[in-house]
């Protein structure tokens, strides 16, 4: 049977509404496109040749894998629609059933089933249980496992599903199940979704049988390498001609062809060149290949595949990827969860809706720079800065006072008769000059930890991505390595260390600006500064240009080190490709868990510090600044100390340095040194000069 039988379950070409039962996707497969829909008395099942697919072929798993992890680590805001504005609803049930699932997956596990089900069959389904009840719990099915049973009165489209396991049915109530299915123009698209697999059906039949075909020449030996030759005249017998050929088969042909090969009687082995035949093979793999990465939207630099593909045209892929692949599944889930889950089972929901945070994706927010150029262009006309921020959809959405426009070369108000000057606005210099007191520095900090832990997760997500793409790039070196057969050599197997700098500066860019600009809206709010923050100004932009990279390089650099470490250790002992892989497993299991919370705080809080002290200094006041020890028991006595020292008086200058332990720099986070940075949670405030 092969694999379009296996998918329809019959052999027949011709499949009428009688004979569908076992079709995957509602007949996609059928050749008699007369068959119309009539009467919905059939049954319709997903078949188990999709999901087999899955483990049968190297690209199916490699772009339904990548996809499903990808859009599994996207965090799943709730929000409610207020008039024009959408506020983001931090605590709800619904958040706190798909927090907990069923006791036995995460949420990430639960997202990654949901994602690999569509891609894979063009279904999902999911009990939901116990909904009156304080158990609530949600339980995906496997696809094939489920039948939905159409009405017969056309009232409604689905009746109720069939769960068929162990011999056994049980029916679930529509009421009771979370449906999600992708688009289906066939005559089964009313209650089935369609798999993306149905378009590459030949590409992923034809990769199937040339590898299969492939592997049971080599097996049987019957591809030949080369030859041997010799001017040797004792091998003018063809008895000792046969003899030394049997002899030669037997240790290294077939599935003995790894074994080194011994030559004796002057005895050469001339390897031959690839066959036409060999090129054909690996030609049609090519493009079987591509044909199945374009149905899923994947292009080839998202796998590592950069035969066609510099560095700038991989950003565009991952771009590509992102927009066309990963957003569009991720709005059909967000549609099916709101209408399936949230409004069918939650009370006064009508106005809410689920959606995945993409704030995250670099590449998604690149323009980011072009952005705030543009901004300041207006901004220099005189347009206000909220309306700028509406047209070009900013991240800050309003700041207080952005409803009036100022000319450049004065910063005063458009249509102000008042005489431009330079000396700070009265009103706001009176008010800083009052020192805050223990409970408005405790107010202060708090309110600068609320910002930095909304924005660690997105952080961590962003390292562990990186570190996910690091370790394949290792894992590929090392597999190179095993068909090279000569030693290994752990230099060939790492990274270069500026290179991956430079990509994860980029990939990080984008939320640093986010960090620094939201500190810094912040700190205006707070102490009432008149000002607008600037972005663009070069001292920030040198700031995120120089920490980025110097960042980078030493999170690379302790990853370079770990690696070659315990490579080495490996090496020396021995140790096969597979135990190799193990150990580089093992050193990314550390960076993408424990290592990326580590960073992610610690880079967090240092560019928040950064956004609070530069809105410091374009206020053009007379401001000093303090350091503001953490308000909680994990503070270490060095900073404890520097809280003490650099009170109100003992603030020092914007431009000077902290010296906190034998470390210094321009605040916290910064120091330079891993144990006064790492997890560090202080931060600064601004003591006006009198």
């Amino acid at each position: 049977m092969n694999f379009f039988q296996k998918m329809l379950g019959q052999k027949q070409k011709t499949i009428t509404i009688e004979k569908q039962k076992n079709s995957m996707g509602g007949g996609q497969f059928a050749s008699d496109d007369s068959a119309t829909l009539q009467k919905p008395d059939f049954n319709i099942s997903v078949d188990d040749g999709y999901l087999q697919a899955y483990a049968d072929s190297s690209w199916v798993f490699a772009c339904v894998s990548r996809k499903a992890q990808d859009a599994a680590s996207l965090p799943l805001q709730l929000f409610q629609k207020k008039g024009k504005e959408n506020i983001l609803i931090e605590k709800h049930d619904a958040l706190d059933v798909l927090a907990s699932v069923n006791g036995q997956m995460t949420q990430y596990d639960f997202m990654e089933y949901l994602f690999s089900s569509l891609e894979l069959t063009g279904n999902f389904y999911s009990g939901l249980f116990d909904f009156d009840k304080k158990t609530r719990s949600m339980m995906p099915y496997i696809s094939s496992l489920i039948e939905p049973v159409p009405s017969k009165d056309g009232k409604i489209i689905i009746s109720y599903y069939k769960y068929k396991v162990d011999n056994t049915i049980k029916n679930i109530s529509t009421d009771d199940m979370l449906h999600i299915k992708y688009f289906n123009p066939l005559k089964t698209g009313y209650v089935l979704g369609l798999s993306p697999l149905t378009a590459a059906r030949v590409a992923y039949e034809t990769d199937d049988r040339a590898l299969k075909w492939n592997l049971n020449n080599l097996k049987k030996g019957i591809t030949a390498n080369g030859a041997l030759k010799t001017d040797n005249p004792y091998f003018n017998d063809k008895a000792h001609r046969d003899e030394a050929m049997a002899s030669w088969k037997q240790t290294n042909s077939g599935e003995h062809g790894e074994r080194v090969g011994l030559l004796f009687g002057g005895l050469d082995w001339k390897e031959f060149g690839l066959s036409p035949k060999d090129m054909e093979f690996l030609n049609q793999r090519k493009m079987t290949r591509e044909e199945l990465l374009a149905v899923y939207k994947v292009p080839p630099a998202v796998l590592g595949l950069f035969e066609y593909a510099n560095y700038a045209n991989s950003e565009m892929q991952e771009k590509f990827y992102w927009r066309n692949g990963v957003i569009p599944m991720l709005r059909k889930a967000e549609g099916g969860l709101t209408e399936s889950f949230l409004h069918r089972k939650f009370k006064n929901t009508d106005d809410m809706f689920l959606k995945f945070d993409t704030s995250s994706i670099a590449v998604l927010q690149e323009n980011e720079d072009a952005k705030s150029i543009t901004a300041a262009r207006y901004f220099q006309m005189g347009i206000p800065y909220n309306k700028i921020a509406i047209a070009l959809k900013l991240p800050i959405k309003e700041i207080v006072g952005g409803n009036i426009g100022y000319l450049p070369f004065s910063m005063s108000a458009i249509g102000s008769e008042t005489t431009p000057t330079t000396e700070a606005p009265v009103k706001t210099a009176k008010l800083l000059k009052q020192k805050l007191n223990d409970t408005q520095k405790e107010i202060k900090w708090k309110g600068f930890i609320k910002i930095t832990d909304k924005f660690e997760p997105r952080v961590k997500t962003i390292m562990q991505k990186f570190f996910s793409s690091q370790e394949l790039d290792v894992l590929v070196n090392l597999e190179k390595q095993k068909r090279m057969k000569k030693k290994i050599n752990i230099d060939d197997l790492l990274f270069d260390i500026g290179e991956e700098a430079k990509k994860l500066s980029l990939k990080t860019k984008p939320i640093t600006q986010q960090i620094i600009q939201k500190q810094a809206q912040q700190e205006i709010e707070n102490f009432n500064f008149s000002i607008s923050f600037d972005l663009s100004n070069p001292r920030v932009v040198e700031w995120i240009e120089k920490h980025g990279l110097d960042a980078a390089t030493n999170i690379n650099q302790t990853t370079k080190d770990a690696l070659r470490a315990t490579l080495a250790e490996g090496v020396d002992a021995g140790e096969s490709i597979v135990d190799l892989s193990k150990r580089v497993a093992d050193v990314y299991g550390v960076a993408k868990d424990a290592r990326s919370n580590l960073i992610a705080r610690t880079e967090t809080i240092a560019a928040s510090n950064e956004g609070a002290l530069e809105s410091y200094r374009q206020t053009g006041l007379k401001i000093k600044k303090g350091w503001l020890a953490a308000f909680d028991e994990r503070t270490r006595d060095t900073h404890i100390e520097a809280g003490q020292e650099y009170d109100d008086a003992g603030a020092i200058g914007t431009d000077e340095e902290f010296f906190v332990g034998i470390g210094k720099g321009q605040a916290p986070g910064q120091i330079g040194l891993a144990e006064e940075d790492c997890n560090c949670r202080c931060s600064i405030y601004p003591v006006i000069e009198e």
